[in-house]
């Protein structure tokens, strides 16, 4: 949600004013001039990260050959997953992207990105995919040292 208040407003009563911060950006109007948007630095970050993350996708989406090997460039770390995590890769960055597009706000890209690199981080250090050979134990296990 955005809140509207005057130039004016905002040196007189500036407290009030910017207790909406947290409802959404705040546009500043002022006479016979251009407006002005306060915003949270947070905000800001993640749209920026957001947009350039979606100028390297419409990048990767641009060039010669297979589009999940042209990924690889802004996305080193996808080396580490296996093909078929590597195509759902793509298909979710791109509904993400197309999504965030829609809506403005482009934080959540960030946020799956990171799941991802997270996710492939994982793998590159050897912990299994699909928890495979791990065992669960109903109740703790005391050992002697790690």
């Amino acid at each position: 949600m955005t809140t509207t208040a005057t130039f004016t407003q905002l040196l007189r009563e500036p407290k009030e004013v910017l207790s909406h911060i947290d409802e959404g950006d705040i546009v500043v109007t002022r006479r016979g001039k251009e407006d002005l948007i306060v915003s949270k630095a947070s905000d800001h970050r993640n749209d920026r990260q957001g947009l350039q993350l979606a100028s390297a996708l419409i990048a990767a989406s641009l060039g010669e050959g297979d589009f999940i090997t042209r990924l690889r460039l802004p996305f080193p770390w996808l080396t580490f997953l296996s093909g078929e995590e590597q195509e759902e890769f793509a298909a979710e960055i791109v509904d993400v992207a197309r999504g965030c597009a829609a809506v403005g706000f482009f934080g959540r890209l960030g946020v799956v990105i990171s799941a991802w690199e997270a996710t492939a981080s994982a793998v590159a250090e050897g912990i299994p995919v699909g928890n495979v050979d791990l065992v669960y134990f109903d109740r703790p296990v005391v050992v002697e040292g790690p």
